[in-house]
């Protein structure tokens, strides 16, 4: 008897890279579909990998920055998506001066014991 497969599973792929192209999830949970990105790169924008420490294809999200105009974006790893948004909402300044003081505050520390 013939094996055959069900037709999802034999164009998943194809069907989730569509859904990729159309669909957004928003930082709020909203769903919009039927949007046309950007085309789908095979590395990040930002910092240009395509491969995580163990070999594996990155996935990359699709950053917007625009509510009005989502169809606006750059596809990004999940490691630059996380900065991209934490830079799009204004908080860098006080998050790397926050940093510096932590680098100079254990490094006292260390001095302190030695």
């Amino acid at each position: 008897m013939k094996n055959v497969v069900p037709y999802y599973q034999r164009k998943k792929a194809l069907i989730k890279a569509k859904q990729r192209q159309t669909k957004l999830t928003t930082v709020d949970g909203k769903v919009i579909y039927g949007l046309t990105k950007r085309q789908h790169p095979e590395q990040c924008e930002l910092c240009g990998k395509n491969k995580n420490k163990e070999g594996k294809q990155l996935k990359l999200d699709y950053h917007h920055w625009i509510p009005a105009a989502p169809q606006i974006g750059v596809w990004l790893c999940n490691k630059c998506h996380v900065l991209a948004e934490f830079l799009d909402h204004g908080n860098f300044v006080s998050l790397f001066n926050q940093y510096t003081y932590l680098k100079a505050y254990a490094k006292d520390q260390y001095h302190e014991k030695g």
